[in-house]
């Protein structure tokens, strides 16, 4: 009993045995991620390595959504010249790894025990939380844990408010509520404000910010970022955003007149746990976006990444600050109820309990280290696209448009790739323009699910139909059907009489 006891309390022998547990995890997540591409990554990465291969531009040849820094993260990953499944599969394992890692070394200098860091992990790489590959919410985080652990790696302040900067505007600039971290560095000078930290952070924006300048400039995407930028504006930036900057001129004011000494009195008190102050910000905003812009908490899944680490650090630090000696157990408890919790209730729920299980939690499956297509198309469909390659395919309807262009390294007959009027800007007007294309040239092979039993569209296809494009209608008279929902254009200029 005793050797025991001396096991579990010896610092060295825990360490060991956690960081062995720590990398068997990040081996199951490996192995146990569904084997293709789910349409949230392959979205992303067509559009950032296209270039690579004559496939066009994001914003120009693919209607995208996200700020450029994600493309630029894809267009330099395209520089390896590999599109498969299976590459994208090791890309996203080093970053789970750098990921965690980082966070691993956060626990530390907090001095927060392992258990906590195995047990948050255990949640992050659960099929509750990441269950496809590389989501953009797994790169965006590690931009931010590595401006964390800047802050508590360095020592001298030019390296720890430059290098910190910048990563939290490559965050900003990879996914838009991140911007909002760039004002965590300030909260920083509240301590002890000298205008070289001040240039520093400013320097280290201004880095990150024409790393991303010099991408949309060579390719001149300029025009199209910035009116993406002001659709956003207008759309969400007022109704959602307001608050940002005026939070920033309090702030501002704070500064210059010198009125704040109860506030830096505060950072003493607290330094050491600045880090979790600051993640604990970026988790109410995530619940501030999903709760306003879904109408529903949407803390799971991708969703859950940024913030998965930083919760387990508030409870820590909470029952800390409020039981002291007890705050171990009690934290421990509460944290190994919430581990109970989404095991045996959230999880089993899940849609993708199944095919995780089966895939890789329940056995070591070897398949998944082989290469495996991003998509599954009907053999004759795949065998048509590999014998024309000059034919255009389009997908009508659908989020998962993008898998298809994907495997076959296809460019999209129209930048409306993604039927979504949710992420279309000027609608009506791109959708005139799809329209006049459909109607002058329309592809050689049409995806729709119209006549199929099963459409999962996530918009109103009928109205769509009735009021734009009749694609029922085209595909019943002027494309031959190859089953599975594939159509192959058969008289080019029975869509145009259609129209007309």
């Amino acid at each position: 009993m005793n050797n025991l006891k001396t096991v579990l309390i010896d610092t060295k022998i825990r360490k060991f045995f956690t960081t062995a547990l720590f990398f068997v995890i990040l081996l199951v997540h490996f192995t146990s991620l569904k084997t293709g591409i789910a349409h949230n990554t392959s979205s992303n990465i067509l559009p950032g390595i296209a270039i690579h291969y004559g496939l066009g531009l994001p914003y120009i040849d693919y209607n995208v959504m996200y700020p450029p820094g994600l493309y630029l993260f894809y267009y330099i990953i395209g520089f390896f010249k590999i599109s498969t499944a299976i590459f994208f599969k090791y890309v996203h394992f080093v970053f789970v790894a750098i990921f965690t890692t980082l966070n691993l070394y956060i626990f530390d200098k907090l001095k927060i025990p392992r258990i906590y860091f195995l047990i948050s992990t255990l949640i992050l790489l659960s099929p509750e939380v990441i269950y496809y590959v590389l989501p953009n919410d797994l790169i965006v985080s590690t931009f931010v844990s590595m401006a964390f652990a800047c802050f508590l790696f360095f020592k001298n302040d030019a390296n720890k408010f430059l290098f910190a900067s910048l990563f939290f505007m490559l965050a900003g600039l990879t996914k838009d509520y991140y911007l909002t971290l760039l004002i965590i560095p300030y909260f920083y000078l509240l301590k002890k404000f000298t205008f070289k930290n001040f240039v520093y952070i400013i320097f280290g924006n201004l880095i990150g910010l024409t790393l991303v300048v010099i991408y949309v400039a060579n390719f001149n995407l300029t025009n199209h970022v910035l009116n993406l930028y002001r659709f956003k504006f207008e759309s969400y930036f007022i109704q959602y955003l307001w608050f940002l900057p005026i939070i920033f001129l309090i702030f501002l004011a704070l500064l210059l007149t010198g009125k704040f000494a109860k506030l830096s009195n505060l950072v003493n008190e607290i330094e050491e746990n600045l880090v979790f102050i600051y993640l604990y910000i970026a988790l109410l905003f995530a619940l501030y976006m999903g709760f306003e812009i879904y109408g529903e908490y949407k803390i799971y899944g991708h969703h859950a990444i940024p913030f998965s680490y930083g919760f387990f650090v508030l409870v820590f630090l909470l029952t800390k600050k409020v039981v002291r000696e007890e705050s171990y157990n009690i934290s421990l408890f509460f944290i190994l109820f919430y581990f109970i919790f989404n095991l045996f209730i959230l999880t089993p729920r899940s849609s993708t309990f199944d095919s995780y299980m089966n895939e890789g939690y329940l056995k070591f499956d070897l398949s998944n280290f082989t290469n495996s297509p991003i998509h599954n198309y009907p053999s004759n469909i795949s065998d048509l696209l590999d014998e024309n390659p000059d034919y255009r395919l389009y997908v009508a309807f659908g989020w998962g448009g993008p898998d298809f262009y994907l495997e076959k390294m296809i460019q999209p007959y129209s930048r409306l790739w993604i039927m979504q009027y949710r992420i279309i800007p000027d609608f009506d007007y791109e959708i005139s323009t799809l329209k006049n294309k459909f109607i002058e040239d329309p592809p050689e092979v049409l995806e729709y699910c119209g006549l199929s039993d099963y459409c999962p569209t996530d918009m109103d296809n009928d109205r769509f139909e009735e009021k734009y494009i009749p694609y029922g209608e085209i595909v019943t008279n002027c494309y031959e059907d190859l089953k599975n929902n594939f159509y192959l254009l058969t008289n080019k200029e029975c869509v145009k009489k259609l129209f007309y």
